[in-house]
């Protein structure tokens, strides 16, 4: 009963390969030889089988391998001469690149050339599979004639050499870095290094192909020791990204500790300062590493959020004070024409200690206010100054009858006018004594040369007095004529 259960299931099991080789069949699919060869293995495999069940089965089994088989040799027939076309279009291409990079020289459009490049390269490398005798040779070719085409730029196209040597540069410089760290001691610090090193060489400009192969093998080489002693020593590397671990969450607890703080940019100064030592240290374990930057972003953002918000009301703040010292300041500018700046003053002071007491304004506007705040205060104090020098000359009862431009005039009038009359006093006294002098000198028939120079030192002096004494009396008349007309 065993052996009669176990030929049924054998049954079934063939009937299943026999329905899955059928539909390969049916559905054309010739290049599916290992599958075929996997479906023979399990169909030799199961023996026992109903009376009766084996020949049948064989028979339509093999109908099916012999379609295939038949299918399979004309596949691999056409493939055969595909890939001999495929060779002989390759070999056109080839002859086309040669010929025409054959023409460069240094006059050549590059523009042009790196276009008509990557069209060869384009149409190269969409032809399919050619005979595997000739792969090798074939793909020689194909780069030996791109590798005369850089070589023919970098000869004539300054800017490419440039570029090159550039990126021959960076690459060199990346291979020591790989190369150093092969010795490293701080294992995830380095293993970041290395990822880091594998960016920036993607990033950089490809060099011709000979020296772009060399430079990577040697590069790759770096990096493969390293991940190797990486892989030597995963129980060094994992202490070290616990260490990692410990020191950063010693700066969460930091960073909790300070996010409630209102000293604003002393504990900017020290966020920055705790994200600078964050980024120093090496990686933690990749399933603890999302969590604690979290953690600790969590701890910063909670800070700046804060301060942004403190800051929006101070700006608001100083937009209210703007409004308010503006306003001022439009009040001290009607003191500027006031008909009596003794009064004017009196108005002004409590208003500068208002414009004072009010609080910082935005930054662009500081100087503006402070500037059209002085100018105003000087044009008031500069009227008051004069009103109250005028007091004694037009008296004080009479000052409110003047305007601040007549008191001005009438100031600096008499200002003149005290000096011109010094000038007269000095004058007066010394042409006194020069004529005194004239005494001294006895009669004489001859002329006296010392007598001369006295008598004509006399004469400019009288000319010189008649002047200002002349210029006086102007003043006295104006000074007199301003005060009729008050």
């Amino acid at each position: 009963e065993e052996q009669k259960k176990i030929r049924e299931q054998n049954l079934e099991k063939k009937k299943d390969l026999l329905k899955q080789l059928k539909q390969i069949i049916d559905e054309k699919k010739w290049t599916l030889t290992r599958e075929i060869s996997k479906i023979r293995n399990r169909w030799d495999q199961i023996r026992m089988l109903p009376a009766g069940e084996q020949e049948k089965l064989d028979a339509a089994f093999n109908e099916y391998l012999k379609i295939f088989d038949d299918h399979k040799v004309e596949r691999l027939v056409k493939q055969k001469q595909q890939e001999e076309d495929n060779l002989t279009i390759k070999l056109v291409i080839l002859e086309k690149m040669e010929k025409f990079f054959g023409t460069v020289d240094e006059k050549s459009d590059w523009k042009e050339l790196d276009k008509k490049l990557a069209e060869f390269v384009r149409q190269f490398r969409k032809i399919g599979r050619i005979p595997a005798e000739k792969n090798q040779e074939t793909w020689d070719r194909f780069h030996a004639a791109q590798d005369q085409f850089h070589a023919m730029r970098f000869k004539f196209d300054k800017k490419y050499r440039q570029d090159i040597e550039k990126y021959l540069s960076k690459k060199k410089k990346l291979i020591d870095e790989a190369e150093a760290l092969i010795d490293a001691d701080d294992l995830p610090k380095a293993a970041r290094k290395v990822n880091k090193l594998h960016r920036q060489w993607k990033k950089t400009g490809n060099l011709p192909q000979k020296d772009e192969n060399e430079l990577w093998d040697r590069f790759k080489a770096a990096t493969d020791a390293f991940n190797e002693k990486k892989s030597d020593n995963l129980e060094l590397l994992k202490d070290q990204e616990d260490e990692n671990y410990e020191k950063k969450i010693a700066l969460i607890k930091q960073a909790e500790e300070l996010k409630d703080s209102e000293e604003w940019e002393e504990t900017h100064k020290e966020f920055q300062r705790l994200m600078d030592t964050w980024k120093a240290i090496g990686p933690v374990p990749r399933r603890k590493s999302g969590k604690i930057w979290k953690n600790f972003k969590g701890a910063m953002d909670h800070f700046y959020n804060r301060r942004r918000e403190f800051f929006k009301e101070v700006k608001e703040e100083r937009k209210d004070n703007l409004k308010e010292k503006e306003d001022i300041l439009d009040q001290l500018k009607q003191l500027k024409s006031h008909e009596n700046p003794i009064e004017a003053l009196e108005i002004a002071k409590p208003l500068q200690a208002e414009f004072k007491k009010a609080g910082y304004v935005p930054i662009k506007h500081k100087n503006r206010l402070w500037r059209e705040y002085r100018e105003i205060c000087d044009v008031i104090y500069e009227r008051f100054r004069a009103t109250k020098s005028a007091v004694h000359i037009v008296g004080k009862g009479n000052v409110e009858h003047y305007t601040t431009e007549d008191l001005t005039q009438i100031k600096r009038k008499q200002d003149m006018a005290d000096k011109l009359r010094k000038e007269v006093g000095k004058l007066s006294n010394e042409l006194i004594q020069m004529k005194e002098s004239l005494s001294y000198f006895k009669p004489s028939g001859k002329g006296s040369s010392v007598l001369d120079e006295v008598r004509s030192r006399i004469d400019n002096a009288e000319e010189d007095l008649n002047k200002k004494e002349e210029k006086l009396q102007k003043l006295e008349i104006e000074i007199d004529k301003i005060k009729r007309d008050s």
